[in-house]
């Protein structure tokens, strides 16, 4: 059993987000800059308020992890390359990344350290072992997974760190798959700009439903279990929502960890944001209840049931305390409405009773929410309280009588200068101290090692500063340049390949008909699914299949982080191609993978540059349909088709309790 407390891990949406975490028991954050975020709406940080954090967390034992966690364009990857190189004088922790271009960017030509971001869908063995042979040292995972899951992915590679979401929440496809906001609306969440499609209204049979919105994920003594596994981070969701959301939600975790009461702080953690949290995928295998299908935004805590309305009052019994201006909501007895919000103003107030200047709305529920206290508002914090971030830089200098020779960081700078006879001694180390140390206006304290081979030499002040300054100019440069930018594209980019079956990847290798597949030069194409948590038998059955078809040709469509580890346990003669879900959009991702696939015939174009808007599914979910609308039947057969509607037809596939959602009818 494993008695080391994990890593709780907070959203640093602002620069008091982070602070309040931190002061509320987190030990590290994990925010976006202004660019290169998946929270593009957030307020997150500017370079300024990145070093002045890490001010903070350099004194308090805090970490900082950096997340740019998108895809990008060509010429947004050529000029991350100044701003890679800035995060590493900062000296942050970790950058979560999805993009395999830009890891291969840093891995080449930085000291980072690199997470793989949940956006990679990363959700078995497979993904987790191919991220860790390509230099991450940490992944988080896809928010999907079950404890018996998470466990067995840890006594496989317990040299991989884990990083798994708590609390907060969840999307209803699989992060880095979902295409609907891209495809819908023209917004892609791989890019940082989520429409959330999952939270808007379909109309399901005539009922105005949210059928895609989850409820939250809400772990609270669970992660004692994660604990025990091994996991090391524990991660909670919400770089969109506030500091008091930050703080309210470390508090809680930092209590359940050191086995405190924690009952008043979950209250708090309710009133901030709530969309009635569940452990969701740890323990709840496929129950109904996942889904709010009425109301898909913020509940907060149910505090007390209405008993009578009269004369526009509302009489409420409850064992909670209600002051003046206080938040509170009731939902609607019709699905789909709006509920009615009101701020609480108290006419009278007994012992369990509170009535309350209010009419009640017809067709309203009686029970009542509060979703926001008047008075917690937490103390905002200026950036500027705290100093920014300047680096430690040891620089070896030899003073010669024709030049200054500066070696810093690896790189070598020559200064002449035409040097005297000093009348009297001078302590070199303190005057080079007293000239470079502070840095100027760089991110640096120079500290030096002063060698003379020059005898009691003379150095004008003067003469110093304008090296001092030439000497921060030159060394920014030389600190910014990163090598290995040129890559020649050495793969054929194609356009995303429709199937002539419902579903264009293959789930079960038995419902296989060649005759269905599509061809390439007489080879057969296998497109593999993006989603497969018992990896081990889908490998087995993808074996058997192709033994079993020996006298045919193959080449195998790649379609998750996972299956480039499939790749040395099958035939070396095998030809593959990328498919949409490796997420190959730059070049320098495409010439990665390259490097990391044999035999790669082509890469798939980036779908959401394609016209394609039937193919592929915009959700993948392990949340099933049936499921969650009619319940689950007895001896399922684990096959639905259904349609639902906005905008136009959405089609419902629901194979093997994992549902995919298509933009327009996928029936032939």
């Amino acid at each position: 059993m494993n008695n080391k407390n994990p890593e709780i891990l907070a959203p640093g949406g602002d620069f008091n987000s982070a602070l309040h975490a931190f002061e509320s028991g987190a030990d590290a954050v994990y925010l976006g800059l202004q660019s290169y975020s998946a929270r593009k709406r957030a307020k997150n940080f500017t370079l300024d308020d990145l070093r002045r954090l890490k001010t903070f967390c350099f004194e308090n034992n805090k970490k900082i992890y950096v997340a740019l966690n998108t895809l990008l364009k060509d010429d947004e990857i050529e000029n991350i390359y100044p701003l890679l190189k800035q995060l590493e004088e900062i000296e942050v922790d970790a950058v979560i990344v999805q993009d395999l271009g830009l890891a291969y960017i840093i891995k080449e030509n930085t000291n980072l350290v690199l997470h793989g971001s949940t956006q990679l869908a990363a959700h078995n063995i497979d993904g987790v072992i191919a991220l860790k042979n390509m230099g991450f040292s940490r992944v988080v995972l896809s928010r999907e997974l079950s404890l018996n899951e998470i466990d067995k992915i840890k006594k496989t590679i317990p040299e991989m760190e884990l990083e798994v979401f708590i609390h907060g929440a969840l999307c209803y496809g699989f992060s880095g798959l979902c295409l609907a906001s891209s495809k819908l609306i023209g917004r892609s969440a791989n890019r940082g700009e989520c429409g959330q499609i999952c939270r808007t209204w379909f109309n399901n049979s005539g009922k105005k439903e949210y059928c895609f919105s989850m409820n939250d994920l809400s772990l609270k003594e669970n992660i004692i279990k994660l604990k025990e596994i091994g996991v090391e981070s524990l991660k909670i969701e919400g770089r969109m929502k506030g500091p008091n959301y930050a703080a309210s939600t470390s508090e809680l975790y930092y209590k359940i960890l050191n086995n405190k009461k924690y009952n008043e702080v979950l209250k708090r953690t309710e009133i901030d944001f709530n969309r009635s949290g569940q452990d969701i995928y740890l323990t709840n295998r496929e129950r109904s209840g996942r889904i709010n299908v009425q109301y898909p935004g913020h509940l907060g805590r149910v505090i007390g049931e209405i008993r009578e309305s009269k004369n526009n009052t509302i009489s409420v019994e409850t064992d909670e305390n209600i002051e003046n201006r206080d938040g509170l909501m009731i939902l609607s007895n019709i699905r789909g409405e709006e509920p009615y919000k009101f701020s609480a103003n108290i006419l009278e107030k007994t012992k369990g009773k509170y009535i309350l200047k209010t009419p009640l709305p017809k067709n309203s529920q009686k029970t009542l929410y509060k979703i926001s206290n008047h008075d917690k508002h937490l103390k905002e914090e200026k950036s500027t309280k705290f100093k920014p971030w300047k680096k430690d830089i040891e620089l070896q200098i030899t003073v010669k009588k024709e030049s200054i020779i500066i070696i810093a960081a690896g790189s070598k700078f020559t200064y002449p200068i035409e040097l005297e006879r000093a009348k009297n001694p001078t302590d070199l180390n303190q005057l080079f101290k007293k000239v470079f140390y502070p840095g100027g206006e760089t991110n640096y304290y120079f500290s030096s090692i002063v060698k003379s081979n020059f005898e009691q030499p003379f150095i004008p002040i003067s003469k110093l500063k304008e090296i001092r300054n030439k000497f921060q100019e030159d060394f920014l440069k030389s600190i910014q340049n990163i090598t290995n930018l040129e890559i020649e594209e050495n793969v054929v980019i194609r356009s995303y390949l429709k199937n002539s079956n419902k579903l264009p990847f293959i789930t079960r290798f038995k419902d296989v008909e060649l005759n269905t597949q599509l061809k390439e030069d007489g080879n057969y194409l296998l497109p593999l699914a993006p989603v497969i948590f018992d990896s081990e038998r889908y490998l087995l059955e993808l074996k058997e299949f192709l033994e079993e078809h020996r006298n045919k040709k193959f080449i195998i469509g790649l379609n998750n982080i996972g299956h480039i580890n499939f790749i040395n346990q099958l035939n070396p003669k095998l030809s593959y191609y990328c498919d949409y879900g490796l997420f190959a959009i730059n070049r320098y991702s495409r010439k990665y993978l390259s490097t990391l696939i044999p035999n790669l015939k082509w890469v798939t174009k980036w779908v959401e540059e394609d016209n394609i808007l039937e193919y592929p599914p915009i959700f993948i979910s392990r949340t099933c349909f049936k499921a969650q609308m009619d319940g689950c039947p007895t001896n399922c057969k684990k096959e639905f088709d259904f349609k639902v509607n906005q905008n136009g037809n959405k089609t419902v596939i629901v194979r093997d309790c994992i549902t995919y959602t298509f933009n327009e009818s996928t029936s032939k």
